[in-house]
């Protein structure tokens, strides 16, 4: 639900706002139909998306350079403290040491690696960007509200992830991998960015971006999602919509 609130809003509305069987379908009421699909604008969803990536970066840098603790598990084989032949593992909080040239190669090896993947990105898209498909069954908008304020939510709780680990209270460890993730990312994000702003793609969405740069083909036409729109006029007397089924959700509902 926190991933695609939008769809689950969708579903909801579909399910107890739509008229129900054996109801008489009245002018301007709210009915099931096939409606554009909503994608969200590869500018608006890049500029989101390049905000969170590099926030979580960042951060992630931070705590490696600072964070004063790690977590260190020894694994044992038969030793004799275990009272017998067996596997087991003993963790201990350890000061950081050398190990953070460690964390830190991890997240450097990262965004190298993504800066490679960036220049596959630019390739991809300066050549199939002008080979897009029309796509006449969908309509395009930016981020909403909610997805804004859960990505600034998401980027205040990795802030907070590395203060604890930065302050001692937490080992380091979760925000490295997090930020293996964002720095491979983050290069090919920007440089969609960039490529999308100097482009004429208005009518670009943020899938189309992400389908291109990783399968390196034209995306598909999009196809009608089931929604609501209001009945265009008055339904004829004998119309009802279908009686419930012994399958239908909404009979038991």
């Amino acid at each position: 639900m926190f991933i695609t609130p939008e769809w689950y809003r969708g579903q909801t509305r579909l399910k107890h706002v739509a008229p129900r069987f054996g109801e008489v379908p009245v002018e301007g009421a709210l009915v099931a139909w096939d409606v554009p699909r909503e994608r969200v604008t590869a500018r608006s969803g890049l500029t989101w998306a390049g905000l969170v990536l590099g926030t979580t970066g960042t951060a992630s840098v931070v705590a490696a350079l600072l964070a004063p603790k790690v977590l260190l598990t020894n694994f044992k084989l038969n030793s004799p403290d275990m009272g017998g032949p067996g596997f087991g593992w003993d963790s201990v909080v350890a000061p950081m040491g050398g190990r953070r040239v460690v964390a830190v190669a991890t997240l450097l090896v990262a965004l190298g690696v993504g800066a490679l993947g960036a220049v596959a990105v630019h390739r991809r898209l300066g050549r199939l960007l002008g080979e897009r498909l029309n796509q006449p069954y969908r309509v395009l908008r930016p981020v909403t509200a909610s997805g804004k304020a859960g990505i600034l939510f998401s980027a205040m709780v990795i802030v907070g992830l590395i203060w604890l680990e930065v302050s001692g209270q937490i080992v380091i460890g979760l925000s490295v991998v997090l930020g293996t993730v964002a720095l491979l990312l983050l290069p090919g994000a920007l440089v969609a960015l960039l490529v999308t702003r100097g482009a004429d793609a208005h009518d670009l969405a943020g899938r189309d971006v992400w389908w291109i740069a990783t399968r390196g083909r034209v995306p598909r036409v999009d196809q009608p999602v089931r929604g609501l729109r209001p009945e265009p006029g008055p339904a004829p007397g004998s119309v009802l919509i279908q009686p419930p089924g012994p399958t239908d959700p909404q009979a038991t509902s």
